[in-house]
């Protein structure tokens, strides 16, 4: 049977990688190496899984599904509530989250169209804060 990728809204100590944003780009952590950034379009192994990233618009971001093993998997549901929210895909849990991440994704969810990320800030931060200090939270 060949292993399969799980993701988590956290960091979690042990784990074989860590994928992370730095404010301005992504950066790749495998276990027991330095991090480096993550390029689009670029191939990493896993836990013997080969990964691709790929650069999609934010108006492509809904379709298709991903692609996995040559065919496509199940779409994904996202149920939010505030502080939780789980995102299944096939009816399977693939990812809970809670606290912070959970707010924001139940914000963006709440809101049904892009927004700006201050919008979102907005309502989870009300006390009056620079740009810069919200946008590194």
């Amino acid at each position: 049977m060949r292993p399969r990728p799980s993701i988590e809204g956290r960091y979690r100590a042990g784990a074989d990688a860590w994928i992370h944003h730095t404010g301005s780009s992504w950066s790749l952590t495998m276990a027991g190496a330095p991090a480096r950034r993550l390029r689009p379009g670029e191939t990493f192994t896993v836990a013997g899984v080969a990964l691709r990233t790929v650069l999609v618009a934010l108006e492509d971001a809904g379709a298709p599904p991903t692609e996995l093993d040559g065919g496509l998997a199940a779409p994904l549901t996202l149920v939010a509530r505030f502080d939780t929210a789980h995102i299944l895909r096939g009816g399977e849990l693939a990812l809970a989250l809670d606290g912070l991440s959970a707010r924001i994704l139940s914000e963006l969810i709440r809101f049904g169209v892009p927004v700006e990320w201050g919008v979102v800030a907005g309502e989870l931060w009300t006390e009056p804060d620079s740009p810069a200090l919200v946008r590194r939270r």
